[in-house]
């Protein structure tokens, strides 16, 4: 067989480019938002993921999940510092909390105003406050709403998926949302509540994920012995 010779070289080189063009649409080659456009137009279902940091990870309820929850979720600032109406201190996002490392699960849900809704439902959200209560961001519009949304939508771009819901509850006690809590306003709060009350308070945390390390739970393993569950 004769050699190549510059323009036989330059041939077979714009054959293989050609080939690499028809198959650009088969691969994740293109910016990540770009990519989940060309995907919603085609009508190839959307892969869509809930944050979680609190009881949703060991009471999801209803909420249609279609993975396990993974440990590798983006890195967020939680604490204990929104009273519920049973007295717990739930985990909730603030913007001066230190960081702990969420969780994550794909939802069998494909569209993320699906998502959002029902989301919502598990966390007892009525419809009117969806807007408000639910974060989110969705790669194909765009969109996004919610504390942290700019490091969570990083996040989930590297993790190459199409969209994100999680809970965007305000923080603070009943009588005075988006006041965060003192440590010692917690302690006071938990003293303040009947057994049956304070015992629900104590599973809480106890259940919360131990990756989850808040600066309040700490606090309350050290002076309450409320330590994980093994």
């Amino acid at each position: 067989m004769e050699p190549l010779n510059r323009g036989g070289y330059l041939g077979v080189i714009q054959r293989i480019l050609n080939k690499a063009k028809k198959k650009l649409v088969n691969v994740r080659f293109w910016p990540t938002e770009s990519y989940n456009r060309y995907k919603h137009s085609k009508g190839v279902a959307m892969k869509i993921a809930c944050l979680g940091w609190g009881s949703l990870i060991w009471d999801p309820r209803d909420l249609k999940i279609s993975s396990e929850w993974y440990e590798d979720g983006p890195s967020l600032p939680i604490e204990f510092a929104r009273e519920s109406t049973d007295g717990r201190m739930t985990l909730v996002l603030t913007k001066e909390s230190k960081e702990s490392t969420s969780l994550w699960a794909i939802l069998e849900e494909s569209d993320i105003e699906t998502a959002k809704v029902n989301l919502a439902k598990r966390e007892g959200i009525v419809d009117k406050n969806i807007r408000y209560s639910i974060g989110y961001w969705d790669s194909n519009s765009g969109e996004f709403h919610g504390c942290c949304s700019k490091q969570i939508s990083e996040w989930a771009m590297r993790k190459e998926l199409d969209g994100v819901v999680w809970t965007n509850l305000k923080y603070g006690f009943r009588s005075g949302r988006d006041t965060l809590p003192t440590i010692k306003e917690v302690f006071d709060h938990f003293d303040s509540l009947s057994s049956e009350k304070k015992l629900k308070a104590e599973q809480y945390v106890r259940k919360t994920p131990v990756q989850v390390r808040t600066a309040f739970r700490e606090k309350l393993e050290k002076k309450l012995d409320w330590f994980p569950e093994v």
